[in-house]
C-alpha cells in the first residue's frame, strides 16, 4: 500500500472531507474548494496520512472519530501504519462516493450525461418554480424538496465540463448515494425510449421550430439553463436543437405527459407544414360548362384527389409536353 497512488476523485473528496472540512462530515456550508490541484490536494493527503500516523497535532484521534462518524470497522493498530491509515482513507472514500463503474455506465454516452446534468438541474429549480417544472420528474426531485440535495455544495462547483461536475457531486456528497442509484435505474428505462429520437429523423428540417413550440408551450417563453442552444451553421443549430428536443422528453416525469407531448407536437408540426404548403397558392377564378366541371370531378374521383390539384396536375402535364416540343 506504500506505493497506493490517490485517483483523482479520492483526492478530491478526502481533501474536502478531511483538510479542508477539519474531519467533519457531512460537509460544511459552502466548505468546497477546487482551488488547488490533484496534485497538491495528493501531496497533502500523503503528508496527512504521516501525520495521523506520528498523531501530529491529535489528527490519529480526529481521523479515528472521523471513521467512526461513517460506522467503520477498523483496528486501532492499523492507525501506526501509513499503508493501513492510506487504506481506511480508500475506504471511507469508497463507502461513500458512487463507484466508477455506476459513473461510467452514464458519462461515456452523451444523451445520459446531458441527462443526468439536466435532472439536477432542474430538480433544483423546481424548488422555487415548481408550476414551470412540474411536467419533469426523476430521483433528484424528492432530495430538494426534503432537503437532502446539498445546493450549497453544488454551486461551489463548476458547469463548464458535465462529466467534471457530475463527478464531483458524486464525489462531496451532493446528494446521496442512494439517490445515484435510483437516478441510474431511472435512465436504464428512459434510454428506451426512442420516440422523441423517430420523431426528430423523420422530421429534421423543423427542429429548430419544434423547440420554439415546445419553449413557448411548456416552459412560458424561457430558455432552461440547463441546455446550450448556441450555433454558428444551420448544421449544428440542427444537431443542437435535435438534442434539446430528446433531453427535454427525457426529462418528463411520466408516460402518459410523454404521449401528450408527442401528439401535441405532431399536430402542431403537420399544421405547420400544411400552412407552410399553402402560402405558395392563389386563389383563383374561373368559368367552366357544365361538361368540363362533371368531367373535372370524375378524374378527381378517380384520382382520389381534390379539384384543385387535378386542375394543377392538367395544366403541368400539358405545360411539360408542348415545352418538349
Amino acid at each position: 500500500m506504500s506505493s497506493y497512488k490517490w485517483s483523482d476523485r479520492e483526492a478530491f473528496y478526502l481533501y474536502n472531507a478531511l483538510l479542508h472540512n477539519d474531519f467533519v462530515y457531512p460537509f460544511k456550508e459552502n466548505k468546497v474548494t477546487r482551488s488547488i490541484s490533484f496534485c497538491e490536494m495528493k501531496l497533502k493527503l500523503d503528508a496527512l496520512v504521516y501525520d495521523i500516523v506520528s498523531d501530529a497535532d491529535g489528527r490519529k484521534g480526529l481521523f479515528s472519530q472521523f471513521m467512526y462518524s461513517q460506522c467503520m470497522e477498523f483496528d486501532n493498530a492499523g492507525l501506526n501504519i501509513p499503508s493501513c491509515v492510506k487504506g481506511f482513507m480508500s475506504q471511507i472514500y469508497k463507502k461513500v462516493a458512487a463507484s466508477s463503474k455506476e459513473l461510467s455506465l452514464l458519462l461515456k454516452d452523451k444523451r445520459a450525461r446531458r441527462y443526468t446534468f439536466a435532472s439536477m438541474r432542474v430538480a433544483i429549480q423546481s424548488y422555487e418554480q415548481s408550476l414551470r417544472n412540474q411536467i419533469f420528474g426523476g430521483a433528484f426531485f424528492n432530495d430538494v424538496r426534503n432537503g437532502s440535495f446539498r445546493d450549497d455544495l453544488d454551486i461551489r462547483l463548476s458547469k463548464a465540463d458535465l462529466i467534471t461536475y457530475i463527478e464531483r457531486c458524486a464525489d462531496i456528497d451532493v446528494f446521496p448515494k442512494a439517490t445515484f442509484s435510483a437516478h441510474l435505474a431511472r435512465w436504464k428505462i428512459v434510454e428506451r425510449d426512442y420516440k422523441m429520437i423517430d420523431w426528430v429523423s423523420r422530421n429534421d428540417d423543423k427542429v429548430v421550430w419544434a423547440w420554439g413550440y415546445l419553449e413557448r408551450k411548456y416552459l412560458e417563453g424561457n430558455k432552461p439553463e440547463w441546455i446550450s442552444l448556441g450555433g454558428k451553421s444551420s448544421a449544428d443549430l440542427k444537431g443542437i436543437h435535435s438534442d434539446a428536443l430528446v433531453l427535454f422528453y427525457d426529462l418528463l416525469q411520466s408516460d402518459l405527459i410523454k404521449e401528450s407531448l408527442m401528439t401535441n407536437l405532431s399536430r402542431a408540426c403537420a399544421k405547420k407544414r400544411y400552412l407552410e404548403k399553402q402560402e405558395d397558392r392563389k386563389p383563383s377564378s374561373y368559368l367552366l360548362s357544365t361538361k368540363a366541371k362533371k368531367r373535372l370531378s370524375a378524374l378527381a374521383d378517380i384520382d382520389n384527389k381534390k379539384l384543385n390539384s387535378v386542375i394543377e396536375d392538367l395544366i403541368n402535364a400539358e405545360y411539360d409536353r408542348r415545352m418538349r416540343r
